[in-house]
């Protein structure tokens, strides 16, 4: 299982449709049938149901679909954070005054 086969799982997911899923995602139909049906042989289970003219999530599909949508999000934080500590640590910076009484002669 990887990002591209969750990605492309939640987008007919969301679509409903393998088609509209392929040009949301800028791929052919046949890719993305081909990934779903190797995530569903590694998962050993039918995520969602086709036929000619729809598609719908299985009871499975959809305790999956939650899991994708999280692996997906947390995916991106971690990239998100691991890209972000590249760049150079800002680090704050503290200045201390002491205040002096004005002695007069």
């Amino acid at each position: 299982m990887n990002t591209m086969q969750l990605n492309r799982f939640v987008e007919v997911a969301a679509q409903l449709s393998f088609s509209k899923a392929a040009e949301a995602l800028h791929v052919s139909q046949p890719t993305v049938s081909h990934q779903i049906k190797a995530l569903e042989d590694e998962l050993g289970c039918a995520l969602l149901v086709r036929s000619t003219r729809t598609v719908r999530l299985t009871d499975d599909g959809f305790a999956f679909l939650e899991y994708a949508n999280d692996i997906l999000d947390l995916a991106a934080r971690a990239e998100r954070r691991l890209k972000h500590k590249q760049r150079p640590n800002s680090q704050q910076l503290r200045i201390g005054a002491q205040h002096k009484r004005a002695t007069y002669p």
